[in-house]
C-alpha cells in the first residue's frame, strides 16, 4: 500500500517549505514552493496546486530521485548535487510502507493519533467512510471495513491536509482519500456497487428528512394561525361584552 501526501495551501508564516532550487529558497519565492519538509518521517507534503508542486509530485511518482537539502536559515531545497551539505541532506520518499491491521488491534493501539480513510467518487454525493489510518515510527497501519474486503489489495491514499487554514483559526480536517486510479478494476467496481448503494439509501433517508422538517414547520404556521384568530375572536367577543 502507497500513501501521497498533499496540501492545499502555503502561507509565508510556514516553516519547513521546500522550494524548488536553492536561489528560490535564499530570496522565499512562494510561487517556487513545492511543499513542506516532514523531518521527523522524513518525507515532503506536496503542494496541490496544479503547478510546481505537482510537477516533482509527478516526477516521485514516476520514480525520479529527489534531494532534499537545507541551508544554515533552515529553508529547504530541491538539488541534484549529493555534495551539498549545509544542514544535512535528506532523500524523501513520496511513499511509505503501510500493514493492515484488524480494526480491534487498530483501536487499541493506534486510535489517539489515527484518521479516517474515506472513498467517492464524481458520481457520488457523499463521501464514505471505509476505513482508518495512523502512522507509527516504521511506516503506517490501517484498517478497513470488513464488508469491502479491502484488506488484502494494493491502493494509494491521499492526505488531506489544510494546514494552511490553522493560522486563520478556521477547523482544520485532516483525513485521507482512496486514490481512485490505484484500485484495480476489480476492486474498484466493488467497491462501487457496495457504496453507490449507502449512497442512495443516504440521499433518500435525507429526502425523508426535508420532507419530514418541511411537514413541521408548515404544521407549525397553521396552528399558528388558528391560535391568532381563537384569539382575536376572544378579544373581539370580550370587547363586545
Amino acid at each position: 500500500m502507497k500513501i501521497e501526501k498533499e496540501i492545499s495551501g502555503i502561507e509565508p508564516s510556514h516553516k519547513s517549505i521546500v522550494f524548488a532550487d536553492k536561489e528560490s529558497a535564499q530570496k522565499r519565492d512562494l510561487n517556487k514552493v513545492i511543499g513542506r519538509f516532514n523531518q521527523e518521517r522524513k518525507s515532503i507534503l506536496f503542494l496541490d496546486d496544479n503547478s510546481v508542486g505537482k510537477k516533482y509530485q509527478s516526477l516521485f511518482r514516476t520514480g525520479f530521485s529527489l534531494n532534499v537539502n537545507a541551508d544554515a536559515r533552515g529553508n529547504y531545497f530541491i538539488s541534484n548535487d549529493n555534495s551539498i551539505n549545509e544542514s544535512g541532506v535528506f532523500e524523501p520518499s513520496e511513499t511509505e510502507s503501510m500493514h493492515y491491521v484488524t480494526e480491534s488491534c487498530y483501536l487499541k493501539k493506534h486510535n489517539d493519533s489515527g484518521m479516517e480513510l474515506y472513498f467517492n467518487t464524481d458520481k457520488m454525493n457523499y463521501q464514505h467512510r471505509v476505513g482508518l489510518v495512523a502512522f507509527t515510527e516504521t511506516g503506517g497501519v490501517y484498517t478497513t471495513r470488513l464488508d469491502l474486503n479491502l484488506e488484502s489489495e494494493d491502493f494509494e491514499i491521499d492526505i488531506v491536509d489544510d494546514a494552511h487554514l490553522v493560522e486563520t483559526g478556521e477547523l482544520v480536517d485532516v483525513h485521507a482519500e482512496i486514490v481512485i486510479d490505484s484500485l484495480s478494476e476489480s476492486v474498484l467496481k466493488r467497491l462501487v456497487e457496495v457504496l453507490s448503494l449507502e449512497d442512495e439509501l443516504e440521499s433518500e433517508s435525507e429526502k425523508i428528512t426535508e420532507t419530514a422538517s418541511a411537514t413541521k414547520n408548515t404544521t407549525n404556521v397553521s396552528y399558528g394561525i388558528v391560535d391568532n384568530k381563537v384569539t382575536l375572536e376572544q378579544l373581539i367577543a370580550g370587547g363586545l361584552r
